[in-house]
């Protein structure tokens, strides 16, 4: 390779990567501002931008992809402490993931939105807490995001797509979209402790002026989330065993064509 050669390809790879880093700075900033303006306070530590909006932790990831793999976009939340227990998995409706439910290696929860249910699986229990989490206005977040992933559990909410969500206006739908979802699920521990208390008033269970904590939090155990909850827990574990049983046989078919092939080049 002749100097002026060597001198051109080093030009190029600098402007690539300075273009680069002025891209994923430019990212950064938007989202940033986005924070800003929902009251957060941002601090950015590689691909990722954090903050607190609303009372709400939040962490903003632009993950660059590799070779094989995408660009893809977290927003993560921290739940709040008392909201009432959600797991809960929200991908795209796939022939493959409308298998699983026919299998039952899946759930999926109906809404009566038609468009959200064609677009969606909805893996969730109790379903009574994520019917309430995804009112119309997450829906509708969620639809102009589809393809994408919205999963809770372990008191944290995480939203997955693939590519950048960079543009301003769609920054802040996402934030405003996870943080209006911590905000209903917050609200809904105290709708559900209201409505327990009402049901134990109801069945003379409430004691002298009312349950103590240890008598509420029995109630939420023997209620039929639990059963729910236990009901998601074994179509997961189905889809787990399927899964390992195909790459078993995968392994197995792959295995078996190498030997063929040893024993007719060992013929030959």
């Amino acid at each position: 390779m002749s100097i002026l050669a060597l001198l051109v390809f080093v030009g190029v790879a600098a402007a690539f990567l300075v273009s680069a880093y002025g891209a994923k700075q430019e990212r950064i900033r938007v989202v940033s501002d986005e924070l800003r303006a929902l009251g957060a306070s941002p601090v950015s530590s590689g691909n990722t931008i954090m903050g607190s909006a609303g009372g709400t932790p939040l962490s903003y990831e632009l993950r660059p992809g590799g070779k094989n793999t995408p660009n893809r976009t977290f927003c993560t939340a921290l739940l709040p402490p008392d909201c009432p227990r959600l797991e809960m998995e929200l991908r795209p409706q796939t022939p493959g993931e409308l298998r699983h439910v026919e299998k039952g290696r899946a759930i999926d929860l109906i809404l009566g939105d038609d468009a959200f249910d064609d677009a969606f699986i909805i893996e969730a229990a109790p379903s009574e807490v994520a019917r309430e989490l995804l009112d119309e206005p997450i829906r509708a977040a969620l639809l102009t995001f589809w393809p994408c992933r919205l999963t809770v559990a372990a008191h944290e909410l995480c939203f997955d797509k693939g590519g950048f969500i960079e543009q301003p206006g769609e920054v802040k739908r996402l934030l405003e979209m996870c943080v209006a979802a911590c905000g209903r699920l917050g609200a809904l521990s105290a709708a559900f402790q209201e409505r327990q208390l009402e049901l134990a008033r109801m069945g003379d269970l409430g004691g002298y002026r009312g349950l103590a904590p240890e008598a509420l939090r029995a109630l939420d155990r023997t209620s039929g989330a639990e059963v729910e909850l236990a009901a998601l827990d074994a179509a997961r574990t189905r889809r787990r065993k399927w899964r390992r049983q195909r790459t078993t046989l995968a392994i197995a078919a792959l295995l078996a064509g190498v030997l063929v092939f040893w024993r007719l080049a060992a013929c030959h």
